[in-house]
C-alpha cells in the first residue's frame, strides 16, 4: 500500500534506524528531509520513508523511543 506524503508529514527513512525526519520539500523521485531537532537536509527516495504518528517519536531529539517522549 502506498502512502501520500505532505511537506511537514514525520517519517522514518530506511538507514537511519530509531531517528524521526521531517520532510522539509517533495520532488517526483526525492524528498529533503532533516532530522527532528536538526537542521542539515538530506536526500531521500519516497520509497524509503515511512510515516510516523504524532506519538511515535520525540519531539525533542528525534528518537523513536525516548523516553522524554
Amino acid at each position: 500500500m502506498s502512502h501520500s506524503f505532505s511537506i511537514n508529514d514525520t517519517v522514518t527513512v530506511r538507514g537511519w534506524p530509531r531517528v524521526a525526519f521531517t520532510i522539509r520539500a517533495l520532488h517526483e523521485r526525492e524528498f529533503l528531509v532533516c532530522m527532528v531537532g536538526d537542521d542539515k537536509l538530506h536526500s531521500v527516495s519516497p520509497s524509503a520513508c515511512t510515516a510516523l504518528a504524532d506519538d511515535e517519536f520525540c519531539r525533542e531529539c528525534g528518537q523513536i523511543g525516548c523516553p522524554c517522549g
